[in-house]
């Protein structure tokens, strides 16, 4: 007996009139078209995922490559808004692997032959653009690798458009130098020269007889400097007379930078006080 026949008879069936079931099977009809547009769209849901995250990583890709320029970036001397930092290259960079430099390559480093000139740069890291040479500045550092017995400060203003780049040894500060920024990257001025002669004028006055005697031995160290957007400087200076105690002292010294004459950097509106 066919099972099938039984059950079809015992089973309900209803019976609608043809207009009835014209409406039905139009309403059947629009929940499988829209059923089909909902998984049309998500699959173009999925899709348009795919590509952004497709194409997030293909400029993941590009950023690293960008960011590799003929350089090795100094740590800890980024601007605020990450676009700039500090860097140290060879004047001729035929042959340099800065490949490996980046990546620490200590035993690369010490292949390289000592005629190749260091120079330290200001870098567009994004754009992996030299925008501006440090004058006079050699200062390299590469792993546990740092040049002599020195050190450097990058002092940035919030908007990332000044700069005072120094370096340092342990008894005084070899160069010290206010970058700022223009239409051409960075313009460079030398700061130590008008701080030292500011803080020159206030120990002559003060201490007349002993500046006198010790004028020739003294030694400037400038430290904790910062710098404002509207180039506002404030700076402690110390001065001692290296091996003794006859004579030292902590100026602390707020001025506002006037850089007019592109030449020459000027103190304006200058402020000593002497910490006790």
């Amino acid at each position: 007996m066919n099972v099938n026949l039984i059950l079809d008879f015992f089973r309900v069936k209803v019976y609608y009139p043809p207009a009835k079931r014209r409406l039905i099977f139009l309403r059947r009809n629009a929940k499988i078209k829209k059923a089909g547009i909902a998984m049309k769209r998500t699959n173009g849901y999925f899709c348009c995922v795919a590509a952004v995250m497709a194409f997030a990583i293909i400029m993941a890709w590009v950023g690293t490559a960008m960011a590799a320029g003929n350089y090795v970036i100094l740590s800890d001397t980024a601007s605020p808004d990450g676009k700039y930092s500090l860097a140290w290259g060879y004047s001729s960079g035929a042959g340099i692997d800065y490949e490996k430099l980046n990546k620490g390559d200590e035993a690369y480093f010490g292949t390289i032959p000592e005629g190749n000139t260091v120079e330290n740069y200001i870098v567009d890291t994004a754009a992996a653009k030299i925008v501006c040479k440090i004058p006079d500045c050699d200062f390299y550092a590469l792993g546990a690798i740092i040049k002599g017995n020195t050190y450097i400060t990058a002092t940035w203003s919030a908007d990332s458009k000044n700069l005072i780049y120094a370096i340092m040894c342990k008894t005084c500060t070899l160069s010290l130098d206010y970058f700022a920024s223009n239409a051409d990257g960075f313009g460079r001025h030398d700061l130590m020269v008008p701080l030292m002669n500011e803080a020159k004028n206030y120990l002559k006055k003060k201490y007349a007889s002993k500046y006198k005697k010790y004028e020739e031995e003294l030694v400037f160290s400038y430290f904790d400097e910062k710098i404002t957007n509207d180039k506002a400087l404030d700076i402690s200076i110390s001065v001692e007379v290296p091996g003794q105690e006859v004579f030292s002292c902590t100026l602390k010294l707020a001025a506002k930078l006037d850089t007019t004459n592109k030449a020459e950097l000027k103190l304006t509106a200058v402020n000593i006080k002497e910490e006790k």
